[in-house]
């Protein structure tokens, strides 16, 4: 018989999800798996705890060598480049869903997880949607997970609002969950953690003129699109490119952040577009999506220009793509210098 391997955080989300796929008859296996070195808020606890609650076997993966070496690593070093990466896309796409696919080693076992998103399956194709709630939708999350791998995966949270999940948690696990607090900040690594790790040498900060305006602590803290904290006269302020060869963070006005045409290396695609195609794009997990005509698609890179109005993008975010509701794909932003050698 085939199981579902759920990918179970300790967390509200993943637990509601399991408890629906057991009303739905399918046999659960809760998967946890161990990130890092830090329990935060008693997480594998409340795995226990509901593992024993929902009467279901728990399957434990210890990845810290790998999340360390796939993701922490290589976030501290694009930060250390002046970009500003998204660790929740490639911990999608390289620790969490690859290390389910390893457990459910039957090709007839599926995969669940508490994300907040859709598939639909049928003849016009596979897709990966936006979930019903659009403040929680976590598509943008999920853009590069394999078109293949679709027909395999649930996602029991998809078509409920997170206040109904909220609802439903209190009426199974009673007040479980009452004291953990929603995760706003890295699953990995506090705010000061990171800043400690990236603090660095010391150089100038300069307008876009060139004219010495401060002095930063390392341009690891600092990203483009960043008002608070600069410290400097004369504001507001905002970083508009930090240059990591030359050791200096470039400020600007807010308008100075604003661009019309983006670039962005390492496409993966569930529909590959064609140049001349209109879609909505989105330039972060929390920003509405604005319309966008594809100049430019092949393997290794693609453009686009905003038609509506410019947008303040950060190289090393994603640009995710939709047509509708239907996820297209996308792609990690990058300097325009840059992308133009690619088109």
């Amino acid at each position: 018989m085939s199981s579902v391997f759920l990918g179970m955080s300790g967390g509200v989300d993943s637990a509601v999800a399991a408890a629906r796929l057991v009303d739905r008859g399918h046999d659960v296996v809760p998967v946890h798996i161990l990130l890092s070195d830090s329990d935060a808020g008693g997480a594998r606890e409340r795995v226990h705890r509901l593992c024993r609650h929902l009467r279901l076997p728990l399957v434990e993966r210890d990845l810290r060598d790998l999340f360390r070496r796939e993701i922490v690593d290589p976030f501290l070093a694009t930060y250390r480049k002046g970009e500003t990466p998204n660790p929740c896309i490639r911990c999608n796409e390289r620790v969490k869903f690859p290390s389910l696919l390893d457990v459910a080693s039957d090709r007839d076992d599926r995969i669940a997880t508490g994300h907040y998103v859709r598939i639909v399956l049928g003849e016009e194709g596979d897709g990966l949607l936006r979930a019903v709630d659009r403040g929680k939708d976590q598509s943008y999350v999920l853009y590069r997970l394999d078109p293949a791998l679709l027909p395999r995966l649930i996602f029991p949270l998809g078509m409920s609002t997170k206040t109904e999940v909220l609802e439903e948690a209190r009426r199974r696990f009673g007040d479980l969950f009452d004291d953990v607090a929603e995760s706003n900040d890295l699953c990995f690594l506090s705010s000061a953690r990171r800043k400690a790790l990236l603090r660095s040498i010391p150089g100038p900060i300069v307008d876009r003129e060139g004219r010495h305006v401060g002095r930063h602590d390392g341009i690891g803290l600092y990203t483009v699109g960043q008002r608070k904290g600069l410290g400097l006269a004369g504001g507001p302020w905002y970083v508009v490119e930090i240059d990591a060869e030359g050791g200096c963070v470039v400020v600007g006005r807010k308008e100075d952040l604003f661009v019309r045409s983006v670039y962005a290396l390492f496409p993966s695609w569930h529909r590959r577009p064609a140049p001349g195609e209109i879609f909505q794009a989105q330039h972060r997990y929390r920003t509405e999506p604005c319309r966008v005509r594809m100049d430019h698609v092949d393997d290794r890179s693609f453009s686009v220009t905003y038609l509506d109005r410019p947008q303040p993008v950060a190289p090393g975010q994603s640009l995710v793509l939709y047509d509708g509701e239907r996820v297209l794909g996308g792609g990690v932003i990058t300097k325009q210098e840059e992308g133009k050698t690619g088109a």
